[in-house]
């Protein structure tokens, strides 16, 4: 999330334009300040348009439910799809508590591990949209178990997965096994290991995105790439 919402406003046009039909922002300056936590996903709405889902990640910037609670309703005018992870993830109570009183679904998993966890966060938190990221939760096999759990749940999974175009690429052949696949998250962030490390540079065509078909995870490596971001120790 940029720091004030012309620029945040902006980054949505500039995604848009790009062919995305969902956008996500977080983290930066959401959590510091409840009148800036609002005007930036007003401003995010009025840049998505009506047909365009918004997704805001707090990134664990909220401290309590109460505070929290006070926010969310503020923002439920401008829709968003779903508030991701406002709180850090041993905070089961708070959760809860904001999963009870909000109609936006909160979304939330990043950080866990294996099928007890994700059940706990489920059954404990009120967890609406439950995201596994394959490099975290035990990889194919296990992000398969973990959508399964979720399915017979009745909620919703959408894979987190942030970085690289590895992690592009495994989730994309996760989401095309799913039963119920909706979302592919395809960071933007402009770095070096997220812009050349994968040959493939995974188009967005029309909101939707081609999964690898070639053996393996269907990517090839840019081995210069690697060894020039090795760190020597």
């Amino acid at each position: 999330m940029p720091d004030t919402p012309a620029e945040a406003a902006a980054v949505v046009a500039e995604q848009r334009e790009r062919g995305f039909r969902a956008v996500k922002l977080g983290y930066g300056p959401l959590g510091r300040d409840a009148e800036l936590d609002v005007a930036l996903v007003a401003a995010a709405r009025g840049a998505a348009g009506d047909d365009c889902d918004l997704m805001i990640d707090i990134g664990l910037g909220w401290s309590d439910a109460d505070d929290a609670i006070r926010r969310a309703r503020r923002m439920e005018e401008y829709r968003p799809a779903w508030i991701e992870e406002p709180f850090p993830p041993d905070q089961h109570a708070d959760y809860a508590a904001l999963a009870d009183a909000i109609d936006v679904p909160l979304a939330a998993g990043e950080q866990e591990a294996t099928v007890p966890d994700f059940a706990r966060i489920i059954d404990e938190c009120g967890i609406g949209i439950v995201q596994p990221d394959v490099t975290r939760a035990g990889g194919i096999t296990e992000c398969m178990r973990i959508a399964e759990l979720v399915r017979e749940r009745g909620r919703r999974c959408v894979l987190h997965a942030w970085s690289t175009g590895i992690i592009k690429a495994a989730s994309l052949h996760v989401l095309a096994a799913i039963e119920e696949a909706e979302y592919f998250e395809d960071c933007v962030q402009t770095t070096v290991l997220n812009e050349r490390l994968v040959a493939e540079d995974f188009a967005v065509v029309d909101g939707e995105v081609e999964i690898p078909m070639r053996p393996g995870l269907g990517i090839e490596l840019d081995e210069d790439v690697l060894a020039a971001c090795v760190v020597e120790r």
